[in-house]
């Protein structure tokens, strides 16, 4: 995609972006670079669900924490996956990012329409 293209979901919405998105100010989002992304098969994505735990996402909270600063992880704010497990995405966490629920949920609403 060029700067000059709009990347559009199946409803025809924006996809949604704001700088500052993390919930510390830091991180941007970033429109993907393509509208190719194909689906994997809905194992590979639970399989990724199910390893992406308790622990794991201690372990990104401390991770994000030292890198960016602490966070107070209430209940309202949830772990982002910028590309999502059903289009290629993974755990890495580079792939995350925190993001309070409303926010969190005009990115899944897109995506579910990608």
């Amino acid at each position: 995609m060029t700067e000059s293209e709009i990347l559009l979901n199946s409803l025809g919405q924006q996809y949604p972006t704001w700088r500052n998105v993390d919930v510390l100010g830091f991180l941007n989002s970033t429109m993907p670079s393509t509208a190719q992304w194909a689906t994997v098969p809905s194992s590979v994505t639970a399989a990724l669900r199910n390893t992406f735990d308790s622990t794991v996402r201690a372990k990104y909270k401390t991770y994000y924490d030292q890198n960016y600063g602490y966070v107070n992880w209430v209940p309202t704010i949830e772990i982002h996956h910028i590309r999502p497990l059903q289009f290629g995405g993974g755990n890495d966490f580079s792939n995350l990012i925190p993001l309070h629920a409303d926010i969190h949920a005009k990115f899944s609403f897109w995506f579910q329409y990608y």
